[in-house]
This record gives structure tokens, C-alpha cells and sequence, in this order.
């Protein structure tokens, strides 16, 4: 388990540089469709489930991207 310091390899060092996907709609309340990426960087406290994370990466769930590509129609990509 990843709460429980074995032999020479301490809890706080297995969990940091986990990612996590969450989707946006449960962190704000808006815009379920996003997900995003978070990476653990430390934990608080010893022992406690609180841990500070950094911005990973931004994704679109299928289901949305689906729903905006239709059959039979040409898609025109733009770089600015």
C-alpha cells in the first residue's frame, strides 16, 4: 500500500509523480466534457490525505469530440 512506509521506501516517495485525471465539471462545476491532468509533487503532512498537485495536461473526453465531428463533412484544420 502506498500510506504504509516499508523497509526503506517511505509513503511520500510512492505517491509523488502520480497523475490523476479528473474531470473539470467536479472541480468547478462547469464543463463536464473537460478532463484534466494533475501530477502529485508532495505530500502536506505525514500521514494525512492532502497532497499538493501541479497542472499535467488538458484532454476532451470521446463522447464530446464525437458529438462535434459528423459523418461525410470536410474539417478544415487553422494554426494562428
Amino acid at each position: 500500500p502506498i500510506n504504509v512506509t516499508a523497509g526503506e521506501k517511505f509513503s511520500q516517495e510512492q505517491i509523488k509523480g502520480r497523475v490523476f485525471t479528473v474531470s473539470l465539471g467536479d472541480l468547478n462545476q462547469t464543463s463536464a466534457h473537460k478532463r484534466v491532468k494533475l501530477v502529485v509533487d508532495t505530500e502536506m503532512e505525514k500521514d494525512s490525505k492532502i497532497a499538493l498537485t501541479n497542472f499535467y495536461g488538458l484532454d476532451t473526453t470521446r463522447d464530446h469530440l464525437c458529438s462535434l465531428i459528423r459523418k461525410w463533412y470536410t474539417l478544415i484544420d487553422c494554426f494562428v
